[in-house]
Order: structure tokens, then C-alpha cells, then sequence
């Protein structure tokens, strides 16, 4: 589940599935191209858990000035 729903968000984000970048970027992205509004988006409580905790990710890696890096894991 947690996959499909990584590949969504980084499709809306217009991020390929393995990657890098800056948080603020990331942040930026995340706020901009993910509509909770999409019915097909928030159907399940997991969803919202999983953007808090990008969110979440996001300020821990300003805080410690790092780039946020993704791989694709099948």
C-alpha cells in the first residue's frame, strides 16, 4: 500500500522514484501539488498519516540541513 501511495504523491509532485533534493523544495512541492480535496486522495486515514510524516520529514531535514533522497524499493 505504502508504495503505491509513495509513487502517487511523487507523480503529483512531478518527482521520478528515486531522487534528491532540498527539503524547502520538497516542503514547497508537497503544499503545492497534493489536493486533499481529491477524493481518491484521502480515503483512508493512512494517507493523511503518511503526509504529516513527509511534512514531518521535510522540517527535520532543514533543521539539520540535509536533503531529503528517496529510492525506489520493491
Amino acid at each position: 500500500m505504502r508504495s503505491n501511495l509513495a509513487h502517487k504523491i511523487l507523480g503529483e509532485m512531478n518527482f521520478k522514484t528515486t531522487g534528491s533534493t532540498h527539503p524547502e523544495k520538497f516542503q514547497n512541492k508537497l503544499t503545492d501539488c497534493i489536493d486533499l480535496s481529491d477524493d481518491d486522495l484521502i480515503q483512508e486515514d493512512e494517507i493523511i498519516d503518511v503526509l504529516f510524516e513527509l511534512e514531518n520529514l521535510c522540517i527535520y531535514c532543514l533543521n539539520y540541513e540535509s536533503f531529503i533522497e528517496w529510492k525506489n524499493v520493491s
